[in-house]
């Protein structure tokens, strides 16, 4: 007889590494006993702590650290995650949590809203979930860069704000309508980094507002602020802190480098056959509009003055090719950059805009849901209903990302955007990174392309002119030309 599991959440604060966020203890009952679970909130998404799961189910949990893989025998089933991939397996069946498996402090982590719904399939629970609605300023993150240092804030909804630098390194934030929990963001340190932080709620009758100061281990000369919306919609206000002082290269840096061409160039158009991609409301499909953007690009490349150039495109028709292959094809070739051009798409329509994707970790939601649509692709690459090979399973339960060439990676994306805001009268959403499959097992600096999105009315009939698509296709064409002029001393 299946045993009723009664999930109560209680919510506590959390901080960890250089980031904190609200938590929750979890309080599980079975029968007559009562387990706590350990839960944290990462990106505004809740995980609770695999081992605390095996408290209360039993079974045992056995660890293959080489391959980042953790396998959970239950019952008569058997669970196998793999770190930093949303994929698992369950006995034969693959799930998508959308969220990867996440590793804190030597413990791993499952995301709540996704996983729980598989373990009902083991025994199923009632959950009674007490939601935080009562706040719009939800978490924090604070990250140093070379030159500086990045601060997220994640709200619920848009706000209006006023943001200045005050005596003794203080940044102030004030948010109209704002609601803050003052206790949890008044603890909030990062030693070296974040020396003090201080939260305030004030009621007024025109609604209130909340305030949030911190205090840097530092000033800095160069401050700029922006909200970045997310395809989910969720919003996030980023500061971004820098200094002027110029970095000294290094003796190395002087040397005159050794010849080493960037000649061989691949293309590849996403999606394909019966694979559409993404479809616009008009029925603009992404599969055509990438494709031609693509023999736009081979021409601009081949009839430039760049001798030695090799252009190979992944297809030049309309016919599916699997992620892997593509890959493949890549390193057959040879390669010495890979550009894969997409078209992005979104529940809200008003969505907008380029953005620009190198190989690494998804690090918020916005580059997970962009991660999660382009990697569907996986879906079309077995026949329906037939069992996935061990092959198969083998990448998509990937081990670990390729980083090789991560820098070169971020470079090119970079410069890539650099003119898609020169060349394109839409937004610039930047440079992000996320885990895509045809991005993982290519050997040679690769970027994935969201050109424009095909869900927004407007830009799906950017996207339908020749003009805006040959725009695209020379923005890309520099950033290769200007990458190009900038490595290819530096050697692969």
């Amino acid at each position: 007889m299946i045993k009723l599991i009664k999930v109560v959440l209680l919510f506590i604060f959390l901080f960890y590494l250089h980031s904190f966020s609200y938590g929750s203890t979890i309080i599980v009952e079975k029968g007559n006993q009562k387990y706590e679970l350990e839960s944290l909130e990462i990106d505004n998404y809740q995980y609770i702590e695999l081992t605390g799961l095996k408290k209360i189910y039993g079974g045992e949990l056995l660890w293959n650290p080489m391959g980042k893989i953790v396998f959970w025998q239950v019952k008569e089933h058997q669970f196998k995650f793999t770190l930093f991939s949303p994929y698992i397996l369950l006995d034969q069946d693959i799930y998508n949590l959308t969220l990867p498996v996440e590793l804190k402090q030597g413990k791993v982590f499952l995301p709540f809203k996704t996983f729980w719904p598989v373990l009902e399939t083991i025994e199923p629970p009632e959950v009674i979930a007490k939601k935080q609605g009562e706040y719009n300023i939800l978490n924090l993150k604070v990250s140093q860069k070379l030159n500086g240092m990045l601060i997220e804030i994640y709200l619920s909804q848009p706000l209006n704000y006023e943001l200045f630098k005050s005596e003794n390194n203080w940044l102030i934030i004030n948010f109209l309508e704002g609601k803050i929990d003052t206790l949890s963001f008044s603890n909030f340190k990062i030693p070296d980094i974040i020396l003090e932080s201080k939260a305030y709620q004030f009621q007024s009758a025109s609604g209130g507002s909340a305030q949030l100061s911190l205090r840097l281990f530092k000033d800095f000369p160069n401050l700029y602020h922006f909200f970045k919306s997310t395809p989910d919609g969720l919003y996030r206000l980023q500061i971004t802190l820098e200094d002027t002082v110029a970095v000294e290269p290094s003796p190395q840096e002087n040397e005159e480098p050794e010849k080493n061409p960037i000649d061989i160039i691949i293309i590849d158009p996403g999606h394909g056959g019966e694979n559409s991609g993404a479809v616009g409301p008009k029925g603009t499909k992404e599969k055509d509009v990438v494709l031609d953007i693509a023999l736009r690009l081979e021409n601009l490349l081949k009839n430039s003055r760049q001798k030695n150039l090799q252009i190979y495109l992944t297809r030049r028709d309309d016919k599916f090719v699997p992620l892997e292959d593509r890959a493949l094809f890549a390193n057959q070739k040879g390669g010495d950059l890979f550009v894969s051009i997409h078209a992005n798409a979104a529940k809200r329509r008003a969505a907008s805009g380029t953005e620009i994707y190198f190989l690494a970790q998804a690090k918020n939601d916005e580059a997970r849901a962009v991660e999660a649509l382009e990697n569907s692709a996986i879906l079309f690459e077995r026949p329906k209903g037939a069992p996935a090979d061990t092959s198969e399973l083998n990448f998509i339960l990937m081990d670990m990302l390729q980083t090789e060439f991560l820098k070169e990676s971020s470079d090119l994306a970079q410069i890539i955007n650099d003119w898609m805001k020169q060349r394109l009268d839409i937004p610039s959403r930047g440079v992000d990174q996320a885990g895509f499959f045809v991005l993982n097992k290519t050997y040679m600096p690769s970027v994935l392309v969201e050109t424009a999105f095909i869900s927004n009315p407007e830009e799906e009939k950017l996207l339908g002119k020749s003009t805006f698509r040959q725009k695209i296709a020379e923005a890309i064409y520099q950033g290769i030309l200007d990458f190009k002029n900038k490595y290819e001393g530096k050697g692969k």
